[in-house]
């Protein structure tokens, strides 16, 4: 039974707050619709400002008008607005409009669309966003400006925007412009999405701001889009090189880095950077990087101290390698070819960097799997092996391992707990009618762990216990 139905069937008779709570789970059109069926849900609706608060996304600038009716009904509350596929021609309605609204918006998404081929910006367009942008916005907790992709396009931002005044604003979302220093209205934003070049709009790290002179409260940020030095290319590239973001001086508890989709060349600015940057970050993720000096810098920057590496798939093609200390917190993950993968892995492990590891948790993936064949017996203080079954490597036996590779792999004596998680969510299971052999689990037991005092295999929310050769 859908939501409309249960408040077709029985509205009167439902408290006011659940009638609100049900209106609140449909799409505003439906919302609005079914909020007119009856006196009753109209003015349950009128009632209940958080309704209001979600108002559907604009496309098309014109049809701004059409939310006037309902700007008023999210009170103190605030509202959501985001407007998609700006262009300069909309700014001289768009403009006014927000100028006329800010002091009430809570959320405020702007999408700019692409210049068309041979324009340029418009100062004059420009200039009226600007000054629509300039008045103070009390209820602001979220300012996205952003464009198709990562160059800021339309210019700097002025420092007045604003007014200097978004006491709540916590959350900015930048790429369409670029900051050339602190803003007064940006100095409680505690999260940032952004392009390197719009937070570093010089070639030149030294005439950039460090990231917290900007923004002196930000505890997350996330940086997408970064091209790798020594592509070839230049012109907007330039602005996606890593190097040109003067390294982190301050703590930081979450950094993503994303690089372009297959950009594979060889960045060693990119790399010194993160080393240089990771002592002041706790979580530390990197993303859609083929480049082996940067995804290295990323995992070594914590891996003598690591007490956990997880290995998983991450794509069709990709590898997810996680370093985590339990007694800080620190966690460091790269996402990377199989080959990386297995290069980065064996380097650690010959180098006896991994000598405080004391839980591995890995994939049953062919991606994977492979990678215990290294030498994790060397490891002293590794004391519990998880297995992650991937249903794609589950044979119609209910294998999850070949005898090939199970052969392949050394007996780990000091894994004392082999714990092995089968997750049935997973779409993969019930079509293809598969379930896990326990002979298999017995085998990889004997084989891979035959000191393990504890054999525990999770599936869905069970949990059984296995006899193990111990």
């Amino acid at each position: 039974m859908t939501m409309q139905h249960v408040l077709r069937s029985c509205p009167l008779g439902l408290p006011d707050e659940l009638i609100g709570t049900i209106l609140r789970m449909l799409e505003f059109e439906d919302m609005l619709r079914m909020s007119q069926t009856c006196s009753r849900l109209r003015s349950v609706a009128m009632a209940h400002s958080a309704l209001w608060q979600e108002l559907p996304s604009v496309l098309d600038v014109s049809k701004l008008s059409a939310l006037e009716p309902f700007l008023g009904r999210s009170r103190a509350s605030g509202f959501y607005l985001r407007v998609r596929y700006i262009v300069l021609g909309d700014l001289p309605v768009l403009s006014p409009w927000i100028y006329q609204n800010l002091y009430r918006i809570r959320k405020m998404r702007l999408e700019f669309d692409d210049l068309q081929e041979g324009e340029g910006p418009d100062a004059d367009a420009l200039g009226m966003i600007h000054d629509a942008l300039s008045q103070p916005a009390p209820l602001l907790e979220y300012l996205s400006l952003d464009g198709n992709w990562c160059e800021p396009f339309l210019g700097g931002l002025r420092p007045d925007i604003l007014g200097g005044v978004a006491p709540n604003l916590r959350r900015l979302s930048l790429t369409a412009f670029f900051l050339d220093g602190p803003c007064p209205a940006f100095q409680g934003v505690t999260i940032v999405d952004t392009s390197v070049g719009a937070i570093s709009p010089h070639p030149d790290a030294e005439k950039n701001k460090h990231i917290h002179t900007l923004f002196p409260a930000i505890q997350r940020l996330e940086l997408d889009g970064i091209h790798g030095e020594g592509n070839g290319s230049w012109g907007d590239d330039e602005l996606y090189r890593l190097a040109r973001v003067p390294a982190l001086n301050a703590p930081l508890s979450f950094l993503r880095l994303t690089w372009a989709e297959q950009d594979d060349w060889p960045d060693a600015r990119a790399a010194a950077w993160i080393a240089n940057s990771a002592q002041h970050v706790k979580r530390l993720h990197l993303e859609s990087v083929r480049c082996a000096l940067v995804s290295d810098a990323v995992l070594a920057s914590n891996r003598e101290k690591a007490h956990v590496l997880r290995i998983v798939p991450r794509n069709a093609e990709d590898v997810w390698l996680t370093h985590h200390s339990t007694d800080s917190g620190i966690l460091r993950d790269a996402i990377v070819t199989p080959g990386q993968a297995r290069a980065q892995v064996e380097s650690f492990l010959l180098g006896a960097q991994y000598m405080r590891l004391e839980i591995l948790m890995i994939s049953t993936n062919t991606r994977c799997i492979h990678l215990l064949t290294q030498a994790w017996d060397a490891l002293p203080r590794l004391h519990m092996l998880g297995l992650l079954v991937d249903w794609t490597s589950v044979d119609d036996n209910g294998w999850f391992v070949s005898p090939e590779t199970l052969a392949s792999i050394r007996p780990m004596n000091n894994v004392q707990t082999l714990q092995v998680v089968v997750t049935m969510d997973d779409v993969k299971a019930p079509r293809l009618g598969r379930m896990i052999d326990l002979h298999c689990v017995q085998a990889f037991a004997a084989a891979v762990a035959p000191k393990a005092a504890k054999g525990v295999m999770q599936v869905a929310n069970t949990v059984v216990q296995f006899h193990s050769p111990a």
